[in-house]
């Protein structure tokens, strides 16, 4: 069993996803009674597309270790946005997916489940893109710049290192 966290920014990775997706991953190994084969695989890259260095490790890792027949995640979302990655971990490497927020069955229903969720996750992704596209267009044509203010904390928080 491999483990692989995700997070698609820079920003995302000073928060605590990639730390929540350790905590549930490894309660969800331990729970199942599973054995891990590799220390986690972290990742700070967008999975829109192809070519994510961890991404591309973990994957040699695994064509060199077939006895290792599954892959941790919180979520499909978290191990891909594009299907052909997706189509790599389930269809080539035949691993079974461990998913702390989903479950798809080792059925022709639970494929398709999977399919389907991979699917709709490229989709979120080209959709956002396209969202931001246009409101950095409509933001340019009103004199607006690319660039935005820095975010300032909450009243009462810090934007200080956290503790």
């Amino acid at each position: 069993m491999v483990i692989y966290q995700r997070v698609g920014s820079r920003e995302q990775e000073e928060g605590y996803s990639i730390e929540a997706q350790s905590r549930t991953g490894h309660e969800l190994i331990r729970r199942e009674g599973l054995q891990l084969a590799h220390e986690p695989f972290v990742e700070v890259h967008s999975a829109r597309r192809a070519g994510r260095p961890v991404f591309e490790r973990m994957i040699a890792y695994l064509r060199q270790n077939p006895q290792v027949g599954g892959i941790v995640a919180h979520k499909v979302d978290r191990l891909g946005r594009n299907l052909g990655d997706i189509a790599v971990l389930f269809e080539e490497l035949q691993l079974r997916p461990w998913l702390v927020e989903q479950s798809f069955p080792d059925s022709p229903e639970g494929h398709l489940n999977l399919s389907i969720i991979a699917a709709f996750a490229k989709y979120f992704s080209e959709n956002l893109r396209r969202e931001i596209l246009k409101g950095q267009e409509e933001k340019a044509r009103q004199g607006g710049t690319g660039f935005r203010a820095p975010r300032l904390p909450a009243p009462g928080w810090s934007a200080g290192p956290r503790p």
